[in-house]
């Protein structure tokens, strides 16, 4: 009998078994994305959602709009700022979350409220907190002496995006917390008492074992928030709906106003194919460093 013969009547039954499943998952995961691809290439009529192959007009069509620069601007701003505030803020209260001292139990608890808060309601609270007529921040500025620096926070079109942006910071920030704190707990203490014994500061110990050491689950971080800011659209839609004058307005919102405002689905597939390619590619180069990152760290681990 040859290995693939008893590889099928010993496994046989779960083949059978999960591919229902497995089907309709490759299903509702790849149609979708054949049919962007075809919408992409093509002219959609309405009502019937007949296509005509248009070849690479579409491309050239939506990539030629002149407002695409500024969402473009836009959204390199909302992810370099979502990343860099998320990662900034989930890592210091990561390492004040890791000593240990009474309460902080109770600390780390509360500081993970912002996360289990749906977006949608999220957005609400903080549009009720930056409204400029009855907006709480406004209210506290003036209760201490600072009128004159209140503003229409989400109204005002410098000031905008930079709004949302703490709104999706404050959040986002405990899903990085968690993240690294889990990291940070799962260093071997004998590599700190190595070091302590080498006569390593704490400034070296946190330089030359907790950073490293954290590598790839750094990595895997930054990674997520990557996609996540790219495919975030509801606290920005909440709050701003992509003004004022195309202000916040992400490529997530423009894919949206393309295909669902102004119904051009061939434009908004051919912007959504450019984007998974974009994220494909990241991917490529994510697992590289991550390989590298857990080698490093494999070798300086099994040194010590």
């Amino acid at each position: 009998m040859s290995t693939f013969q008893k590889t099928l009547r010993t496994k046989g039954p779960v083949y059978l078994l999960i591919f229902p499943c497995l089907f309709v998952l490759c299903t509702m995961m790849f149609y979708p994305i054949y049919q962007t691809v075809v919408f992409s290439f093509s002219k959609i009529s309405f009502p019937s959602f007949s296509s005509t192959f248009n070849g690479l007009d579409n491309y050239f069509r939506v990539f030629s709009k002149q407002e695409v620069l500024k969402v473009m601007n836009n959204t390199l701003v909302w992810i370099i700022g979502g990343i860099a505030s998320r990662f900034i803020l989930g890592f210091w209260a990561a390492i004040i979350f890791n000593i240990k001292v009474k309460g902080n139990m109770f600390f780390r608890i509360l500081c993970l409220l912002p996360w289990t808060i749906p977006s949608i309601a999220a957005a609400n609270l903080w549009r009720w907190i930056l409204k400029a007529d009855i907006g709480v921040f406004n209210e506290f500025l003036q209760s201490i002496g600072l009128g004159y620096l209140t503003n229409n926070w989400i109204g005002d079109p410098r000031t905008a995006l930079w709004s949302v942006l703490v709104a999706y910071a404050w959040q986002g920030f405990p899903f990085v917390m968690l993240m690294l704190l889990a990291g940070m707990q799962s260093i071997p203490k004998e590599l700190y008492e190595a070091g302590k014994i080498d006569g390593a500061h704490s400034v070296q110990l946190f330089r030359y074992i907790t950073i490293p050491s954290l590598m790839p689950i750094i990595l895997v971080v930054l990674l997520l928030e990557l996609i996540n800011g790219l495919n975030t659209s509801d606290m920005l839609m909440v709050l701003t709906g992509g003004g004022p004058a195309g202000a916040t307005e992400t490529i997530g919102l423009f894919i949206y106003r393309i295909g669902f405002v102004n119904f051009d689905f061939g434009g908004a597939s051919a912007i959504s194919l450019a984007l998974l390619l974009f994220v494909i590619i990241l991917f490529i180069f994510y697992g590289i460093a991550a390989n590298q990152a857990m080698k490093r760290r494999d070798i300086q681990w099994s040194v010590k």
